[in-house]
């Protein structure tokens, strides 16, 4: 489903697309139903990725596909394909880290912002994905804050439609600041989509305890 939004909105909206990334393995070709994710970067000059880790499990290396807004009219495209190496997963959490080889550099990165704490039910939200209908920006608002059966982690549920591919995509509020990784989605018992993603907050305490962060980004995540 194409977006349309307000052309005053543009230059906002363009930033936060130059955040994110496709993702996906090198031994997959991406057609209509092929398998990809997203991911998007994350503290600049260090060529940091943060994605979800069933979208590269226990690949070694990975392709990653920066994304540009067009000029006119509101689609996105890649602007590329760079090799990435897979140097952070936490199944636990779902979550794993790529860094970019020498090659691209961006000066587009997604800022968490100095306040890390859940944004409160009814809060717009946007998110920036690639799925089977291609890359989209959707918009949606919190529903509720729950925790994952499995990880027991705490997690932000949002009113928001999403497919396959938008996994490890960026969850902006309404200011472009990060409060969450995109993780998977679902359907109510009345059809309504809706979408899990983990707390940006929740993400840099497991990476700042993370010994492979600490070698791989020595200058910090700052």
């Amino acid at each position: 489903m194409r977006h349309r939004f307000d052309e005053v909105r543009r230059p906002f909206l363009a930033s936060l697309v130059s955040a994110t990334v496709r993702v996906r393995k090198l031994s997959e070709r991406v057609g209509r139903y092929g398998k990809f994710g997203t991911g998007f970067f994350i503290y600049g000059g260090e060529g940091m990725i943060i994605t979800a880790y069933h979208v590269v499990t226990n690949s070694r290396v990975v392709w990653v596909e920066p994304l540009k807004l067009s000029k006119r009219g509101w689609r996105i495209r890649t602007t590329g394909k760079y090799v990435a190496d897979v140097v952070y997963r936490d199944k636990y959490a779902d979550i794993a880290v790529l860094r970019v080889r020498k090659g691209y550099a961006t000066g587009y990165v997604a800022h968490t912002g100095k306040d890390t704490t859940l944004p409160p039910v009814t809060h717009p939200l946007i998110r920036v994905g690639y799925d089977s209908s291609g890359s989209i920006i959707a918009e949606g608002h919190v529903m509720s804050h729950t925790k994952a059966p499995k990880s027991k982690l705490q997690h932000i549920d949002i009113s928001m439609p999403s497919d396959s591919g938008g996994s490890g995509g960026p969850v902006f509020d309404a200011n472009g600041i990060l409060v969450g990784v995109m993780l998977w989605c679902g359907k109510d018992r009345h059809e309504a989509q809706w979408c899990s993603a983990l707390p940006i907050g929740t993400v840099i305490q497991r990476l700042l305890r993370s010994k492979e962060i600490r070698e791989h980004f020595p200058n910090g995540m700052g």
